[in-house]
């Protein structure tokens, strides 16, 4: 079931936390500022003799010029006029503020955490067409997985080369939502590799391979996928396809050569190499598929936490026709390995080569750090989670135990309901404990 949700803001939310844990001493819009001042003398109307009522307080401008300010207060000698060390930017007519108790960084620090805590109950949709069947590079082709940044090399492969860069591309897409785009340097070709573990090996002795996937170029002949065989005695044998086209537009594989590649006795190593040549602009690859043998474990793609106990296998290769079941617990279930991250997908029967999966899954919501964009997980819960996780590192009081009290009976309310659980009604399969 879905749930209409207004969105907000971290800094909204931020201004939420405050008012529920009871820290929130004053808000408002500046009417003028200073690197070391605000004024808001609309809101602000607490008077010059109380001053030490404001002291010692902290400021954090949640929107406008100067969003993000976090600063002690040192004076209140003007009416309306906060006072502080260290220059900041100086807030204007835009600049939305809040008055705290505390460090804004144990609410911020708070609302991380309960993000973090609540993945599963604030799971975010994430539909994976990464895998395919008998693929000998499990989703690793599909360009999908980013960890470790959108300017390093996607999951599973190496950057290579002197002066490469790579970054993740909405351009020249094939299938899901990326491709990966290879930019060489001046002197030295740019590759992105992946070599199949050893494991795999046993499997490919005098074996033939078939290559496909997409590649795009601006000139032709700049963009090269490479399969390497290497042999017990050394020799590596190259086999090239090279593109021919250009303008960017995306090359089919078997548009080059249909011809298999042979796999030589007592392989030791097989690499697949994307490679731009030296000097070229900006080349582009997407879902890279080797196959030949029947495979029967994949590798998850690590931003899955959960996923619905049907899997859909298209009918053909790329023709997006998601209808064939496959059944958890009939026709796959899930392994988990001691001491990896790689969750194993098993299926128990032989699937044909070259279909696509599609795993309707979720993934953990993203912890926002910026604090004018929109939280993923439910605004109300985010801040009555992040509430509660402060009220109860506090030190206790009458008042304190009575407002823990009512705020975690309104968290374990919400948890009982779609706002508070957005799986809630679905079945899921938690990957972490399957």
């Amino acid at each position: 079931m879905a749930v209409a949700v207004a969105a907000r803001t971290l800094g909204q939310v931020f201004v939420r936390v405050a008012q529920l844990a009871r820290l929130w001493e004053n808000q408002g819009t500046a009417t003028a500022g200073t690197t070391t001042t605000l004024t808001d003398a609309t809101n602000e109307r607490m008077p010059i003799a109380n001053k030490n009522a404001r002291v010692g307080k902290f400021l954090y401008v949640f929107g406008g010029t100067s969003i993000g300010t976090i600063r002690e207060l040192i004076d209140y000698a003007t009416l309306g006029i906060y006072t502080w060390v260290g220059a900041a930017t100086a807030p204007d007519t835009t600049s939305t503020w809040i008055l705290v108790k505390v460090n804004p960084n144990l609410i911020l620090d708070a609302i991380a955490s309960v993000t973090r805590m609540g993945a599963f109950l604030q799971a975010q949709p994430y539909v994976s067409e990464a895998i395919v069947t008998n693929n000998l590079l499990h989703h690793y082709g599909a360009m999908e997985e980013w960890a470790a940044g959108t300017s390093s090399a996607p999951d599973g492969w190496t950057l290579g080369g002197a002066g490469a860069a790579v970054a993740r591309s909405t351009t020249a897409i094939r299938q899901g939502l990326y491709s990966a785009s290879l930019t060489p340097g001046a002197g030295a070709a740019g590759t992105l590799t992946r070599t199949l573990p050893n494991e795999m090996l046993r499997l490919l002795d005098s074996q033939s391979l078939t290559l496909l996937g997409f590649m795009a170029n601006t000139t032709a002949a700049d963009a090269i996928v490479r399969v390497t065989t290497t042999n017990s005695a050394g020799t590596a044998t190259n086999t090239d396809r090279t593109s021919t086209y250009a303008s960017d537009r995306l090359e089919d594989l078997r548009d080059i050569s249909q011809a298999s590649i042979s796999v030589p006795d007592n392989v030791v190593s097989v690499a697949v190499q994307l490679r731009g040549i030296a000097a070229a602009a900006a080349c582009y690859f997407d879902d890279i598929i080797l196959y030949g043998p029947r495979l029967y474990d994949y590798d998850l793609p690590a931003t899955l936490i959960g996923m619905e106990p049907t899997i859909w296998m298209e009918t053909d290769y790329g023709n997006h026709r998601f209808t064939l079941p496959l059944v958890y617990n009939h026709d796959w279930h899930l392994i988990k390995r001691d001491g990896s991250t790689a969750r194993t997908l098993h299926f128990t029967k032989a699937l044909p080569s070259a279909r696509h999966l599609r795993i309707n899954g979720v993934r953990a919501p993203d912890v926002q750090t910026t604090v004018g964009s929109n939280v993923e997980p439910n605004p109300e819960w985010l801040a009555l989670s992040a509430a509660v996780n402060l009220v109860r590192s506090q030190p206790f009081s009458d008042e304190q135990r009575a407002l823990l009290r009512d705020l975690q009976g309104e968290l374990d309310k919400m948890e009982r309901q779609p706002e508070g659980d957005t799986l809630y009604g679905r079945r899921i399969i938690n990957l972490e404990n399957p």
